[in-house]
C-alpha cells in the first residue's frame, strides 16, 4: 500500500483534482478499498444535512483554545445563514473563573450578525461543515460540552 502522500500526488496527476474516487483508484489495497467504500456508503445513506435550528461548533486555537457556537437561522441544500451564539462556560477552577473549562451553547443569546455560507462536505465521511472564516470550520454539534482553555 502506498503512503497517503503518494496516493494524493498520484491522484492529482491522474485527474488534475483530488477526489475520493481518485484516491481509491490510485493503488490502494483491494480489501481496504472495499471497507472504505462500505463505510462511505453508510454515511451517504444517513443523508446528513444541516437544518434550521441546528447548532454548529468550531474550535479556535490561537494560544488559547476557544470554543465558538453558531445557530443555523435558515438552511437550504447548499447554503446556510448562521449567527454566532454565546458559549456558556463551566470552569474547573470556579473560584478564579479562568483556565480549562467546558463550553455549551446558550440558545437564542446571539453575539454576532447573520452570516451566509456555503455547506461543504468532508471528502471521506461526507459530513456537512461550514467554512466560517479561512481558519475556522464549524461542524454539527454532538450535544456534549466541548473543552476549552483561556490560558496560554
Amino acid at each position: 500500500m502506498l503512503p497517503k502522500r503518494k496516493l494524493k500526488s498520484r491522484a492529482k496527476k491522474q485527474k488534475g483534482k483530488v477526489t475520493w474516487d481518485s484516491i481509491l483508484d490510485s493503488g490502494m489495497d483491494p480489501e481496504l478499498r472495499r471497507l472504505i467504500t462500505e463505510r462511505r456508503e453508510e454515511f451517504v445513506r444517513k443523508e446528513r444535512k444541516i437544518a434550521a435550528g441546528d447548532i454548529l461548533t468550531a474550535t479556535l486555537s490561537q494560544g488559547m483554545l476557544t470554543v465558538v457556537y453558531y445557530e443555523v437561522i435558515k438552511a437550504t441544500e447548499s447554503m446556510v445563514t448562521l449567527r454566532e451564539i454565546k458559549a456558556g462556560r463551566v470552569y474547573e477552577d470556579e473560584e478564579h473563573g479562568q483556565g480549562p473549562y467546558l463550553a455549551y451553547p446558550v440558545h437564542g443569546a446571539y453575539v454576532g450578525p447573520e452570516i451566509r455560507r456555503k455547506v461543504l462536505r468532508d471528502i471521506v465521511t461526507l459530513e456537512p461543515f461550514v467554512r466560517v472564516e479561512d481558519y475556522l470550520y464549524a461542524r454539527p454539534w454532538n450535544g456534549n460540552p466541548r473543552p476549552g482553555n483561556d490560558l496560554d
